[in-house]
């Protein structure tokens, strides 16, 4: 559905090609798209001695009589689902699957990537009985798909592979485990922060902001980053995409929630510390002309497209953006920082994507291995040097000394030449992790429910409106207007 850690909503999968299904050998079986480079052997990654440094937690998989295991026995066919931009297939058919087949060789294994809606296209299959065995799911749906009887428990997997629940951050697992079951594996941590061009700080005479940064010196900072010619406002000190989501920082900074219940079936948009977080916005960046309003946003590209063209020294947007950044603005000299400290709480919001198996799966065993086989071990350690758009959510490999080494995918997603590059660009995912180790941490999901795409449909153009020059409307009753429609949705659908 999407990839947003800021909780801007985004409609549809990032650059979805035709439906396409590779065997575990890599061998096109369907595809109606060029694919290129798929033959990333480990010679591109250094993979002996990259990997060599991780030790990450989870099951350790038996091989096909490799030293001295006894062979694998599972028999079988599944195929596997995911969506996302489509270079990041290479990372399954190159390396996933491959690997899988070898530990696993009687298990046969289709890697289907959907054309379209991929919610839609679950929904469907689900429903047409073909759905996939393995799915990768936005966590933002789990609960809408556990009630649809999509997705297995895997609990007895867990145990059975004695894996190591622990080894994930305690921010994954509410949101997948429902009437205390459990229905899926993490895979990521997409978390917010903000993305900074040290140069416009440099020639404003301003300290380069760090993990210390607070949201009043960035309110200071932006007097000084703001531009203005007799044509207009050039450069502005912060932008972000207009959302409901790019208040809950804010909001979990002061102790608020995004839900009354902890069954979320009653939101409130329209608290005390919402309206707070809305008035700061407006009253200290949006009003003094430190962040462009909507409809100039929008007339020059968007809140990335800004930053890109050196329009804005700070962006607020999820990990998943910096390795485009550097490839789609590489004259840019930029640092990404945790989100800044809003009074005396440092909080930022992340989303994240999950592994399930289908209720209906004919091999459940098989697919809950491939699961196990990407999620423990070598896999999330592989997933990050090749893609580096969100931190692993197995904590064993964020501590590894091989996440510090990210070659990227060759003519795809770029390396991280040096320890410096990697420490401009990355520490401050570890630095947020770190401090989220225990719930209560840095980092908050407490807004993830299956509800979030009514409440981004409900929202958009009520808090655009919030901010408008023309036709603006006020913020505390917009907020309760989208309230009623919103827990009017969830008492008729829930």
């Amino acid at each position: 559905m999407f990839r947003d850690g800021i909780g801007t909503v985004k409609g549809g999968a990032a650059r979805q090609g035709a439906v396409s299904a590779v065997s575990a050998g890599g061998r096109t079986l369907q595809t109606k798209r060029t694919r290129r480079g798929v033959a990333l052997g480990a010679g591109a990654l250094g993979a002996a001695a990259l990997l060599a440094a991780c030790g990450a937690g989870g099951s350790q998989e038996a091989g096909a009589g490799a030293g001295g295991k006894a062979a694998s026995t599972l028999k079988g066919k599944i195929s596997l689902s995911v969506w996302g931009a489509v270079y990041e297939d290479e990372l399954y058919t190159a390396h996933y699957l491959p690997e899988f087949k070898k530990l696993h060789p009687d298990v046969q294994v289709e890697f289907v990537r959907p054309a379209g809606d991929y919610r839609t296209y679950l929904e469907t299959s689900h429903a047409g009985g073909t759905a996939p065995d393995v799915m990768r799911q936005p966590a933002v749906d789990a609960g809408h798909y556990v009630k649809s009887g999509m997705d297995r428990p895997l609990d007895e997997y867990i145990k059975t592979e004695k894996f190591n629940r622990d080894d994930f951050y305690p921010h994954h697992w509410p949101h997948i485990t429902i009437g205390g079951k459990t229905y899926g594996v993490p895979q990521d941590t997409n978390q917010t922060g903000a993305y900074v061009n040290r140069r416009l700080f440099q020639e404003a005479g301003l300290k380069v902001p760090d993990a210390n940064y607070t949201w009043d010196q960035l309110v200071q900072d932006s007097r000084r980053l703001t531009k203005v010619n007799g044509s207009g406002t050039q450069q502005y000190g912060l932008v972000v995409g207009y959302g409901i989501g790019m208040f809950y920082p804010l909001v979990f900074a002061q102790g608020g929630k995004v839900w009354k219940d902890a069954e979320k079936k009653e939101i409130q948009l329209s608290s005390e510390p919402f309206q707070r977080a809305i008035e700061h916005y407006k009253r200290n960046m949006v009003d003094p002309g430190y962040m462009p309003r909507p409809e100039v946003m929008s007339e020059r590209g968007g809140a990335m497209r800004m930053f890109y063209n050196g329009e804005a020294a700070v962006f607020f947007d999820g990990t998943h953006r910096a390795p485009f950044t550097i490839k789609e603005a590489p004259d840019i000299d930029w640092v990404a920082i945790p989100y800044p400290t809003f009074g005396q709480t440092k909080k930022t919001v992340a989303s994240y994507p999950y592994w399930s198996v289908w209720s209906q799966s004919k091999a459940p065993d098989a697919a809950a291995k491939m699961i196990f086989h990407m999620q423990s071990a070598d896999g999330p350690i592989r997933y990050w040097q090749l893609l580096w758009v969100a931190a692993p959510a197995n904590k064993s490999t964020v501590k590894s000394a091989a996440f510090k080494q990210v070659p990227g995918m060759p003519g795809q997603i770029p390396s991280l030449k040096s320890e410096q590059e990697w420490q401009d660009k990355c520490a401050w995912q570890t630095w947020t992790l770190e401090r989220s180790e225990k719930a209560g941490g840095v980092i908050e999901t407490e807004h993830i429910s299956q509800w979030n795409p009514i409440v981004g449909t409900e929202t958009a153009q009520r808090v655009a409106k919030i901010f408008a020059t023309n036709d603006s409307i006020a913020a505390k009753a917009a907020m309760e207007d989208a309230v009623r429609a919103i827990n009017g949705y969830i008492k008729q659908n829930g």
